[in-house]
């Protein structure tokens, strides 16, 4: 049977109040550093674990943060997810974490973290996410706070975003600056990276060729596909680089490329998104723009607590960075 706290403070010789008080760490400046070394000596000789429960119910809290996401399929969410669990054990929160592939599994994993009483939410939606979907989040966020990870800034819940129109133009003027000229785009929606393409050749004086924007995928992500779409063009008008969505797809279409005879990068640059190890893993090792996805889960948790603690929290807009690799062509000058 382990030890109470009543038996701790007796075998320490000081009042149950001052004991309670060393063991949690609450009511600092009345416990000098002797008593509590005193009382923590005591504890860790006798294995003593103090009850979460009990502290939960003290302070009205139950130290437990949800997490939701659509999935873990996509490769850099893990990375998300790793930022989330140590900013969150850092803090002393535990996580409860789902996913979801529909609403009504949405709505039924929303009303399991109620029911466990979590003191807030992070969650990671969808950009193509129905409205139906948001309202679900939005009437969450009435009963905790809700942080999101991704989304698009006109919805109304806070958020921690890299900032999407900023890798656009960064990819595309590093292609620029390599001599690309006839540069492709894949991308998922019309938004801010697309925005960004456009604006990174609008500034270098070239014209945005709408065929070169694919945002067909209804057909799905596949590599293959995409290199067929490439190949499609007169090789007058063929893209001699492609800027994927994301890594996994940029490694996708080279190896579709390398299957057909094509030698890469020469025959074909291609600028994955993400900036993940898995990149050093494609033929040629793979140049993307990088996206901080550790810090953007480690922010959403700080931005969480703070609004657990009735404090203003700002959206953050994190930054893009360039990851050089050797999949892309440099003309020579």
């Amino acid at each position: 049977m382990s030890i109470t706290i009543k038996e701790i403070a007796k075998l320490a010789g000081v009042s149950l109040g001052t004991a309670s008080n060393a063991l949690s760490g609450v009511g600092t400046k009345r416990v000098s550093e002797e008593t509590r070394a005193k009382v923590l000596a005591v504890a860790k000789a006798h294995h003593y674990r103090m009850n979460p429960f009990g502290r939960a119910l003290r302070e009205g809290r139950s130290r437990l943060a949800g997490v939701i996401f659509p999935s873990l399929l996509h490769e850099s969410l893990p990375v998300v997810l790793q930022g989330i669990e140590d900013e969150l054990t850092k803090n002393g929160y535990g996580m409860l974490f789902h996913t979801y592939s529909s609403r009504a599994e949405l709505r039924s994993k929303c009303e399991m973290l109620l029911d466990r009483q979590v003191d807030g939410v992070v969650m990671s939606p969808e950009f193509a996410m129905p409205q139906s979907f948001y309202d679900l989040y939005k009437k969450l966020e009435k009963t905790v706070p809700v942080v999101a990870t991704s989304g698009t800034w006109q919805e109304q819940l806070p958020r921690v975003l890299v900032d999407g129109h900023e890798i656009g133009v960064l990819g595309t003027q590093y292609l620029l600056s390599c001599g690309h000229t006839r540069i492709a785009l894949v991308n998922e929606l019309d938004d801010w990276r697309t925005a960004g393409y456009r604006e990174a050749l609008a500034q270098a004086g070239l014209p945005c060729r709408e065929e070169h924007v694919f945002h067909d995928f209804s057909a799905g992500y596949g590599g293959a596909r995409i290199f067929e779409w490439v190949m499609a063009f007169p090789p007058e008008h063929r893209p001699t680089a492609v800027f994927c969505l994301s890594d996994a797809t940029a490694a996708e279409l080279q190896n579709a490329a390398h299957d057909a005879g094509l030698v890469l990068p020469r025959d074909l640059s291609v600028l994955g998104t993400d900036g993940l190890r898995t990149g050093t893993l494609a033929y040629p090792q793979l140049t993307s723009i990088g996206q901080p996805h550790y810090e953007q889960g480690a922010a959403a948790v700080r931005m969480l607590l703070k609004k657990l603690a009735g404090q203003e929290a700002e959206n953050v807009l994190l930054h893009p960075f360039l990851v050089e690799r050797k999949s892309v062509w440099k003309f020579p000058r």
